[in-house]
């Protein structure tokens, strides 16, 4: 998915950055009610407020289209106790952070079960976090959204999965 900038909104950004240096530049002026910092500091929100509110409607529909994706996913792998919610992982294929045969556990399994990691992709990491999570389900309640995964400082092969709800 790729979205571009008008030629407005970019202008508009140059104005901004134009009116903000401005306004950096003579800050000692900052505090007078009527100086010039304030009225370059208020013309350049008045450029930036409707390029932000793009900015934030366009966040949105990618994490719609995120959200949308995954739960395919899911269903195509029949994931029953997982949600992915590491909008920055894009391609599941990809390889992920966590080697291959690495241990995985989370903070409610704490260190009596683990499950290892068969694969190198991301989408190997998720199945086998919910495989963990199947087998201790009543331990993580609904904390089954994946966030993130961190290895353990005291062992090299071992991996926590970071799970929210």
């Amino acid at each position: 998915m790729t979205y571009e900038l008008t030629e407005k909104e970019v202008s508009n950004l140059h104005n901004a950055k134009v009116y903000l240096l401005y306004a950096l530049e003579h800050g000692r002026d900052m505090f007078k009610e009527n100086s010039s910092f304030m009225q370059n500091l208020k013309q350049s929100m008045d450029y930036l407020d409707p390029i932000a509110t793009r900015v934030l409607k366009i966040q949105d529909d990618i994490r719609k289209d995120q959200w949308e994706r995954s739960q395919r996913i899911a269903k195509l792998n029949d994931f029953k106790y997982s949600i992915w919610s590491m909008y920055e992982v894009s391609n599941f294929e990809d390889q992920s952070t966590v080697p291959v045969g690495a241990k995985l556990r989370s903070y409610y399994s704490g260190n009596d079960f683990a499950v290892t990691v068969e694969g190198p992709t991301w989408l190997d990491l998720w199945k086998a976090t919910d495989k963990l999570i199947s087998y201790t389900e009543e331990l993580h309640g609904d904390h089954v959204f994946i966030e993130n995964f961190h290895k353990v400082k005291s062992n090299d092969n071992i991996y926590e999965v970071s799970l929210g709800s």
